[in-house]
C-alpha cells in the first residue's frame, strides 16, 4: 500500500484547511488499483542510497522518500484531481515474482533497479503519471526504460530528459548513482522492445565530467546543455526536444540547482542552475501535455537542517503536479 499522508498533517483547530492542503487529496492506493483517472499522478518512492556510497556520494539519499512527502503534504492545493500514493519499493524482488530481467538481482543496487522498473511500468501501463521520490540517481536506470517500454508499446517516441550536473554515463564494476543513463542505453541496445534511447541533459557542469564522460555522451548520441548556457539557451532547447517527440521522461538529479538552494543532496553544485530556471523549463514541459513521469534524485535531508531544500523540492513537485496534464498519445 502507498503512505497515509495524515501523519505529516498540520491542522488548524476549527477545520479550515479541509480540502486545501495536498495531504487531503492524496489517496492511500495500492499498484493493484486504477487510476481514479488518466493520468493521476502517483507517488512512488526509492528509499535507497547503496549508489550513492559506491559512487562515493553523501549517505543519506535513503530518507529523501520520506522528506520529501513530509515537506509536500502540507502545501496548499488549488485543484480538485486527487494525487495518488503507491508506497515505496523494496529490494526483494526474486526471479519468481518479476518477469523482467533486465538488472542483476543478485546486486544490491540493481535488485532495487528492477522493483522500481516493474513498479513504475505497472504505474504507466495502469494510466498513472508516476512521481518519484528518490534516492540516488542509480533509479534512472529503471524509471527511463520503464518510459520506453510502454511508450514504444504505443507506437510514441520518447526522448528522456535529464536535468542534471553530471552525465550520469560511467562504466563500472558495480552499478552506482552514476551510472544510470549508460545502463539504460546499454540494456535499450541489447534489446529491441525499448526502441531508440533518446538522451538530453541539461544543466551539466564542465568541471565535473572527465573527457571520458563528454566521449561516452558524443558516442550514444546525447545531446546536452552545459550549466553556464541554461539562462540564455534552454528554453530553446526544451521546446526543440517538445517538437521533436511523442513523450518525454523527466528526470530531475537535484544537484542541478546551486547549493546555495539546495545544499541537501549527495554532491552539492558549486556553480548550478536556479531554482527559478528549473522551474520555469519544468512549466514548459508539463504544459506541453507529453511529459509521461518524472522523478527527483539524491536528496539527502541529513543536511536539511533548516528544511530549506526540502521545500524547494516540495515547490518543484508541486509545480508539476499543478501544471500536469494526460498525455494525448
Amino acid at each position: 500500500m502507498g503512505i497515509n499522508f495524515e501523519k505529516y498533517a498540520k491542522r488548524g483547530t476549527d477545520g479550515s484547511d479541509r480540502k486545501l492542503r495536498i495531504f487531503d487529496s492524496v489517496q492511500d492506493r495500492s499498484y493493484a488499483e486504477p487510476p481514479q483517472y488518466l493520468g493521476q499522478p502517483a507517488i512512488i518512492g526509492y528509499p535507497f542510497d547503496i549508489g550513492v556510497e559506491r559512487n562515493n556520494g553523501r549517505i543519506g539519499a535513503r530518507g529523501g522518500p520520506e522528506a520529501i512527502r513530509k515537506a509536500l503534504a502540507n502545501l496548499a492545493w488549488h485543484r480538485e484531481r486527487l494525487i495518488a500514493d503507491l508506497g515505496d519499493v523494496s529490494s526483494n524482488l526474486t526471479n519468481e515474482e518479476s518477469t523482467d530481467h533486465y538488472f542483476d538481482l543478485e546486486d544490491q543496487v540493481e535488485s532495487s533497479q528492477n522493483s522500481l522498473y516493474v513498479a513504475v511500468s505497472s504505474a504507466l501501463e495502469k494510466g498513472y503519471f508516476p512521481v518519484v521520490l528518490g534516492g540516488g540517481h542509480d533509479l534512472a536506470a529503471a524509471t527511463t526504460l520503464a518510459a520506453l517500454t510502454t511508450s514504444t508499446k504505443g507506437n510514441s517516441s520518447c526522448a528522456i530528459l535529464n536535468f542534471d550536473a553530471h552525465f550520469d554515463l560511467r562504466a563500472a564494476p558495480q552499478a552506482n548513482s552514476g551510472t544510470g543513463f549508460l545502463q539504460a542505453f546499454q540494456i535499450s541496445q541489447n534489446n529491441g522492445r525499448f526502441g531508440n534511447y533518446n538522451y538530453f541533459a541539461v544543466g551539466i557542469s564542465e568541471p565535473s565530467n572527465s573527457a571520458l564522460l563528454f566521449e561516452t555522451a558524443s558516442h550514444i548520441g546525447a545531446r546536452f546543455l552545459l550549466d553556464r548556457d541554461v539562462s540564455p539557451q534552454g528554453l530553446e532547447f526544451i521546446t526543440k526536444i517538445i517538437e521533436s517527440f511523442d513523450r518525454i521522461y523527466v528526470s530531475v538529479d537535484l544537484d542541478t540547482i546551486e547549493a546555495p538552494s539546495m545544499k541537501a543532496v549527495s554532491s552539492p553544485a558549486p556553480f548550478g542552475i536556479s531554482v527559478s530556471a528549473l522551474e520555469g523549463l519544468l512549466i514548459e514541459l508539463m504544459e506541453s501535455g507529453k511529459v509521461v513521469g518524472i522523478d527527483f534524485a539524491e536528496f539527502n535531508p541529513n543536511f536539511d537542517d533548516d528544511t530549506l531544500s526540502s521545500r524547494v523540492v516540495a515547490r518543484l513537485i508541486h509545480t508539476i503536479l499543478t501544471r500536469q496534464t494526460s498525455i494525448t498519445k
